[in-house]
């Protein structure tokens, strides 16, 4: 029997001792045996700068064993450590879109993430299509738009550099998404009919973050008549909308995922 670890690096908020927190995304997956053993370990996101790295020393978690690093998307605050990670691990390579690496704006402020030449040492590799990187671990680069009703597009950027990770258990998915640009209720779907299985949790950002209530009474119509039996909410979701999503889905069970926290599936 398999369990998928997760322990956040970084986010907005931090409850664990000792750890600090920022505006922006790292998660530490682990897939791990019955006896405690950990299988395999890849970071999803890396925060804007070297935080998941003091984090991970505060929690003795040894940078260095990372298989690999899956980049959600091309923003600050989930790519910017990269450079940071490159140093300290020599060997783990790095799974991304390639039109990540497309300079972003909101305005005229700079929102993508700045790299070296690190990152052409051989270390990247371009995901096109679902790509199964430990027995169980997919990443999932592709996410079709089933209703806009339910994504944040940003200055005509349709965030086709987004991906997700899902973890099949071989009877449910469980989903993992940085930020949800394309929409949460579009990623599950997605998953659910590429696993022909239904998605039963979900790790993630939302960009709720003063979302309409139109787009939260759609994302929790949707979410309620769904498969979907716990969400560990986080980064920009918000804490507003985390708590109007909290209550209006009884059936489901919602939990915040701040810095310092572990979780299992």
């Amino acid at each position: 029997m398999k369990v998928l670890k997760i322990t956040t690096l970084v986010e907005n908020h931090v409850t664990g001792e000792g750890l600090g927190a920022e505006h922006g995304l790292s998660l530490l997956l682990e897939v791990v045996n019955k006896e405690g053993d950990v299988l395999s370990r890849h970071l999803f996101d890396t925060g804007q700068g070297d935080l998941f790295a003091k984090n991970a020393a505060v929690m003795n978690i040894d940078l260095r064993q990372i298989d690999s690093v899956f980049i959600s998307h091309g923003h600050y605050d989930h790519a910017g450590g990269l450079d940071s990670f490159l140093k300290l691990n020599q060997n783990a390579l790095v799974y991304i879109k390639e039109s990540a690496l497309i300079p972003k704006h909101n305005g005229s402020r700079f929102t993508g993430f700045r790299h070296d030449n690190s990152l052409s040492a051989g270390r990247l590799i371009f995901v096109e299509n679902p790509l199964e990187i430990y027995p169980g671990l997919f990443i999932m680069p592709e996410i079709s738009i089933f209703n806009q009703s339910d994504t944040s597009f940003i200055n005509g950027d349709l965030f086709e550099d987004e991906l997700y990770v899902a973890y099949n258990d071989g009877s449910s998915i469980t989903v993992i998404s940085g930020c949800s640009h394309r929409g949460i209720t579009n990623i599950i779907r997605s998953a659910e009919e590429y696993f022909n299985l239904p998605v039963h949790n979900i790790v993630a950002g939302l960009h709720t973050n003063n979302a309409s209530e139109n787009r939260l009474l759609f994302i929790v119509d949707k979410l309620s008549s769904g498969s979907l039996k716990r969400a560990s909410l986080c980064h920009c979701t918000g804490i507003d909308s985390y708590c109007y999503l909290k209550n209006s889905m009884k059936d489901v069970s919602i939990t915040y995922n701040s810095c310092g926290s572990r979780i299992y599936f």
